[in-house]
């Protein structure tokens, strides 16, 4: 009964984040071993999109094994990440459909649907065009460019 409570605390406090996030950002949720050469090099990749990373309102979160961090600039150090507690972590895995043992990863548009999966790294030339064609980020486009 205990670990029940526990686990619907946890899944409550990712529905209040994603909640949070929705309109607002779109999500890259990944999941990947921590000491796995997939966990590092899909790091490097996304930091490589910079500020495009950033105009796109992407937020990325990175779940490895029991824990996970809540990136908002992949540029960032790591003293910037945010934390999430193993309990998060697990319910984040279970909110996207991430519960494999291999390298995962779901872009999650700004509505909190889910808009492709990946089984490899997720390299910016292979969102961005993605992201660009949703009818949301053409309206943004052509908001900034007004």
């Amino acid at each position: 009964m205990r670990e029940t409570a526990a686990t619907d605390r946890n899944e409550e406090r990712v529905a209040k984040m994603a909640a949070d996030w929705q309109w607002n950002h779109r999500l890259l949720v990944v999941a990947a071993d921590p000491g796995s050469e997939d966990f590092d090099l899909q790091l490097s990749v996304i930091a490589e999109g910079g500020s495009e990373w950033l105009d796109r309102d992407l937020l990325l979160i990175m779940l490895a094994n029991e824990e996970g961090w809540i990136i908002d600039d992949p540029a960032a150090p790591r003293s910037e990440w945010r934390h999430l507690s193993v309990g998060e972590a697990a319910a984040f895995r279970i909110r996207y459909g991430l519960t494999g043992t291999r390298f995962e990863a779901a872009l999650v548009g700004k509505d909190g649907g889910v808009k492709s999966r990946y089984l490899e790294i997720v390299t910016p030339a292979a969102i961005f065009p993605f992201i660009d064609a949703m009818p949301m980020r053409m309206d943004e486009i052509r908001e900034d460019s007004e």
